[in-house]
């Protein structure tokens, strides 16, 4: 999987090492290697491949591994003292679309953000909003 998408980011970013355009252009397969190589970290030209090929493989990593959710990050936070409610709720649904994965067009998204506002607000706010809601 890593290695697919290093080839991957390769071949996009090097359209014309795939028709063999130019000797500096190094094709895919010499580039990001599926086979052992036999490069020899000795010699300047093989030690450049190999940097390279780390590039690739850390970007590819990057990528190509799905991120984990972490939700319990996203409701850890709580309203600092002097942050005004839209500047609150905006850090709300910035944590929820970082660490929660969610989208913001799905209703649970509204609710989980106007819940969370609510129950982290200081209290006084809190007070003011549920006061409003009866």
């Amino acid at each position: 999987m890593i290695l697919q998408k290093a080839r991957q980011l390769w071949e996009d970013e090097h359209p014309q090492a795939a028709g063999g355009a130019g000797p500096n252009v190094p094709t895919v397969d010499d580039a990001i290697p599926q086979v052992d190589p036999q490069w020899n970290p000795n010699e300047e030209t093989s030690l450049a491949r190999f940097r390279n090929y780390r590039v690739y493989l850390i970007r590819a990593i990057k990528s190509a591994v799905p991120r984990t959710n972490n939700i319990a990050k996203a409701m850890s936070l709580e309203q600092e003292k002097h942050e005004s409610p839209s500047h609150w709720l905006e850090r709300i649904r910035e944590a929820l679309r970082k660490h929660g994965g969610m989208d913001p067009e799905e209703p649970a998204f509204d609710t989980l953000s106007k819940v969370q506002f609510v129950t982290k607000a200081w209290p006084d706010i809190r007070k003011g909003v549920q006061k409003n809601e009866k």
